[in-house]
């Protein structure tokens, strides 16, 4: 048996395997689900996630193997995760690197092997997921996608507990920061927005494993469709969560970049379009400009989500209830600008609010009760970008407008 192969990027590789948090965890029932599907499209007896840690592999889901985990010197996968594709081993009693293998000359007598490295999304190859047989097999190309779709899901449902991780650490540390009151409202009800993409998960799942149990012929292309929008559901879930924590790091130290208005727009409303229109809102927004900004996009986003949370609050006990969102570029001092009108059904502000909204040193806990939104922060942020957020006192109907200078490349 040849030595272990080794990892030239080892240090980094263990170090994203560790930021997973996943090694030596309980068994997890969707990972489970991904696991027993390999195994039947494949039809091999066992099927494995193996994750390659400094001495071992361990296996976060198995089917067919009663052991936990294996030396890593004797280990296959070891190899598969030097490899960008599918690693395949047709013959291990003939291949001088694996017939002198514990693992071929004895339990559980490997006879083919093929294993699909975890890639991280950082490029890593932490572990694989593989299949093995205890007699001769072969994989078609399709069987081979289906692989690389699996372990895609497997990568994205890591990342996913790996962000939660990190959502639930970052939510103790910045509960006692005035600043960030509205990552903890929107945190606490982001449920609405992962429970859609959710459903579809678990739904496709249970769809495939009753196909599997089931004597009718099973479709790969089926199962390859079905994995997809397993898939797809996945990396909402990760972009909310992804999205939520972003939020969660507004700074005054946030470096100034160039951004699509779109994409800083399309961040906030992920993460509030949902709650805003199962309250029963009629929420409608125009076309977003083709326009670049020079800003704080973190920051930027968190203060327009602050503004479109108060039109939410404004509407929330109206008997009409509605949000428009106006969009369009307009040229002023021979620059230009992006004018964003954010109205509602509401009819204006109290006076005494409207008198101190703006005013920075208003103690803003003192609207808490009939605004919910510090709109002061939002204030400080888009003049931190030279824009200006003022409310439209000529509108019978609340309207606050956000204009901010466009970038123009040179």
């Amino acid at each position: 048996m040849e030595n272990n192969p080794t990892v030239s990027n080892e240090e980094l590789r263990m170090q994203e395997l560790n930021n997973y948090y996943v090694l030596d965890t309980p068994p997890d029932f969707n990972l489970d689900s991904l696991t027993k599907i390999a195994s039947r499209i494949c039809h091999t007896p066992i099927a494995l996630i193996s994750l390659i840690d400094e001495n071992r592999q361990w296996f976060k889901s198995k089917v067919g193997l009663a052991v936990d985990e294996t030396p890593r010197e004797i280990s296959f996968c070891t190899h598969a995760i030097q490899q960008d594709d599918v690693f395949i081993v047709s013959n291990p009693t003939e291949d001088p690197r694996f017939k002198d293998n514990p693992l071929v000359t004895g339990e559980p007598y490997i006879r083919y092997y093929a294993g699909m490295p975890l890639k991280s999304h950082n490029g890593y190859n932490v572990g694989t997921i593989c299949v093995i047989d205890q007699k001769p097999n072969y994989l078609d190309d399709d069987k081979i996608e289906l692989l690389r779709t699996l372990s895609k899901q497997v990568v994205n449902y890591f990342e996913i507990y790996k962000k939660n991780r990190e959502l639930i650490l970052l939510r103790k540390s910045i509960i006692h920061d005035e600043k960030m009151k509205s990552v903890i409202n929107i945190s606490s009800g982001i449920s609405q927005e992962i429970n859609n993409p959710l459903s579809i998960i678990l739904g496709r799942i249970y769809l495939l494993e009753s196909k599997l149990k089931s004597d009718h012929a099973f479709e790969q292309q089926d199962a390859l469709k079905d994995l997809n929008s397993i898939l797809n559901a996945s990396k909402r879930i990760s972009y909310i969560i992804n999205s939520l924590c972003d939020f969660s790091m507004v700074s005054d130290f946030e470096e100034i970049k160039v951004r699509e208005f779109s994409e800083i727009l399309n961040q906030v409303l992920i993460l509030c379009e949902t709650k805003i229109i199962n309250s029963g809102i009629y929420l409608v927004i125009d076309e977003i400009p083709s326009v670049k900004l020079k800003c704080r996009p973190i920051n930027l986003a968190h203060a327009f989500y602050n503004v479109i949370m108060n039109a939410y609050e404004t509407v929330l006990e109206q008997e009409e209830k509605w949000i428009n969102i106006k969009m369009s570029c307009l040229e002023t001092d021979n620059k230009n600008n992006l004018i964003v009108r954010i109205l509602n059904s509401g009819t204006g502000l109290h006076p005494n609010i409207k008198k101190n909204l703006m005013n920075p040193l208003f103690p803003t806990h003192l609207l808490e009760a009939s605004m919910g939104i510090d709109l002061n922060l939002a204030k400080w942020i888009i003049s931190d970008c030279n824009g200006n957020l003022i409310h439209d006192d000529l509108n019978e109907k609340s309207t606050f407008i956000i204009q901010l200078p466009v970038y123009l490349e040179e």
